[in-house]
C-alpha cells in the first residue's frame, strides 16, 4: 500500500513538472509573438510617419508672445511678414525643418493692423491704429521713415500700387499717398464706416474699397476721383479678393454670405453664396474659380465660386475644442502654401498644392464627360442643351407646317 502511495506521489510530481514546463514554453512563445507584433506595429507606424513627413510641404507653425493681427507673403521670395498686437513687425523665412526669424522691429505704439510688400519686395508698408504709416527696408532690416499722423483715425487697411499707397481708416476715409514725395495725393470720404479691405486692377488703374457700411467704392487712382459706389447690401462687408483673372470680386460678410460681383458691374452682386454659419473675415483667391475663406468659427474653407461648391476644410485654429476667429489669410508666391493667423498667437501653414491638383482632375473629368454628348454631368449644361434642342424642334415644326400649308394652298389653287 505504501508503494502504491509513493508511486502516485511520483506520478503527480512528474505531471506537475511537465505542466510547468509546458506552461513556461507557451508563455515564452506568446512573449516572442507579442514582441514580433509590437515590432511590426512600430515599423508600420514608422512607415506612416515617414510618409507624412515626405508628403507634407507645409512649414511648422510660428509661435509669438502676443497675437499676430495681419500677415503677408513676399511677392517672390520664401518670406512672410506679420504685424503683432504690440506694434512689432516680424519677418520670417518658413521651413519644414526650422523657421528662421530674419528680424523683429518695434515700429508702432499700437497694434499693426495691415501690411503690404512693395511690388519688387524690397520694402514693407505698415499701418496702425496709432494713425501712422511706416516703411521698412527688409534688406537692411531698418525703418526707412514713419508718417506719425497720416490719418486722424485708426488705420485699418493699406494697399500698395506702383508708387502709390492707399490707406483706409475706421471712419471710412481713404487716402492715396505718393511714396516718392511722402505726401497725400488724394483723399476720399465716401464711406460712413471703417474700410475693411482694398484691392486694385492695375491695367485699369482702379482701386476697389469695401466698407462695413455695406457698400463698395471704385476709384480712378490716376485722376483721383470716385467712379461709382454700389448699392447697400444691408450687411457689413469684412473682406474681399479678386479672382486671378479679374473676372469677379468676391466679398465676405458679417452674416456669413459671400457676395460675388462681376468686374465692372458694381451696383449689386451677381449672386450670393451661403454655407458659412458665422462671419467671413478673410479671403484669398487660389485661381480664377477657387477661393479660401477664413471664418470666425475658426475654419479655413475651400470654396468653388461658379458653380458654387463648398469643397472642404483646409485647416483650423482652435483652443480647447473651440474655434478661434481667422484674422488673415495669405497665399505664397508659388501658390503652394496658405498661411493663417488667429487668437492662439500662431501663424499656421497649410499645404495648398492639392487644391490645384483636385481642380485639374475635376476639369479633366468634365472634359471627358463632355465627349459623351447627352451624358453630361452639369445640370446647367444639360438644361441648356435641352433648351436648344427644344428651340430647334420648334423651329423645325414651324418650318414643316409652313411648307405643308404652302404646298396644300398651291394644290388647291391648281385644282
Amino acid at each position: 500500500m505504501n508503494n502504491n502511495m509513493n508511486n502516485n506521489d511520483m506520478n503527480n510530481n512528474i505531471e506537475i513538472q511537465l505542466n510547468s514546463i509546458i506552461q513556461h514554453d507557451i508563455e515564452e512563445i506568446e512573449i516572442e509573438q507579442d514582441d514580433k507584433y509590437e515590432e511590426n506595429d512600430q515599423n508600420e507606424e514608422q512607415e506612416d510617419i515617414n510618409f507624412k513627413e515626405e508628403g507634407n510641404i507645409a512649414p511648422e507653425s510660428i509661435s509669438f508672445d502676443c497675437q499676430p493681427i495681419c500677415l503677408n507673403f513676399h511677392p517672390n521670395q520664401n518670406l512672410i511678414a506679420t504685424g503683432l498686437l504690440d506694434g512689432q513687425i516680424s519677418l520670417w523665412q518658413p521651413s519644414t525643418e526650422k523657421n528662421l526669424e530674419k528680424f523683429t522691429l518695434s515700429v508702432h505704439t499700437e497694434s499693426c493692423r495691415s501690411l503690404q510688400f512693395s511690388t519688387d519686395g524690397r520694402y514693407l508698408f505698415t499701418g496702425s491704429p496709432d494713425c501712422s504709416l511706416a516703411v521698412i527696408d527688409i534688406e537692411s532690416a531698418s525703418l526707412v521713415y514713419r508718417l506719425p499722423n497720416a490719418h486722424k483715425h485708426s488705420i485699418n487697411s493699406i494697399l500698395n500700387y506702383d508708387n502709390l499707397l492707399a490707406s483706409g481708416d475706421e471712419e471710412g476715409h481713404i487716402k492715396l499717398w505718393d511714396m516718392r514725395s511722402r505726401k497725400c495725393a488724394f483723399s476720399f470720404s465716401t464711406h460712413s464706416d471703417y474700410i475693411s479691405s482694398m484691392c486694385v486692377k492695375p491695367d485699369q488703374n482702379k482701386l476697389i474699397a469695401t466698407s462695413a457700411d455695406g457698400t463698395i467704392s471704385v476709384y480712378n487712382v490716376k485722376r483721383g476721383k470716385l467712379d461709382r459706389q454700389s448699392d447697400n447690401v444691408d450687411d457689413e462687408i469684412l473682406s474681399s479678393a479678386t479672382l486671378t483673372d479679374y473676372s469677379k470680386l468676391v466679398c465676405g460678410t458679417q452674416n456669413g454670405l459671400i457676395l460675388v460681383y462681376n468686374w465692372g458691374s458694381w451696383r449689386e452682386p451677381e449672386f450670393k453664396l451661403p454655407g458659412h454659419p458665422m462671419s467671413v473675415d478673410a479671403l484669398i483667391a487660389i485661381n480664377d474659380n477657387v477661393i479660401c475663406t477664413g471664418s470666425s468659427d475658426g475654419l479655413i474653407r475651400i470654396v468653388e465660386v461658379n458653380p458654387f461648391k463648398l469643397v472642404g476644410v483646409l485647416g483650423e485654429h482652435e483652443e480647447g475644442g473651440i474655434g478661434l476667429p481667422i484674422e488673415r489669410l495669405s497665399l505664397s508666391s508659388d501658390k503652394t502654401i496658405v498661411a493663417s493667423c488667429s487668437h492662439d498667437n500662431l501663424i499656421k501653414f497649410w499645404d495648398a498644392t492639392f487644391i490645384e491638383d483636385a481642380q485639374e482632375n475635376e476639369n479633366e473629368q468634365e472634359d471627358q464627360s463632355n465627349d459623351y454628348g447627352d451624358v453630361y454631368d452639369s445640370e446647367i449644361g444639360l438644361q441648356n442643351d435641352e433648351g436648344e434642342n427644344e428651340e430647334e424642334n420648334e423651329e423645325g415644326n414651324e418650318e414643316g407646317n409652313e411648307e405643308g400649308n404652302e404646298e396644300g394652298n398651291e394644290e388647291g389653287n391648281e385644282e
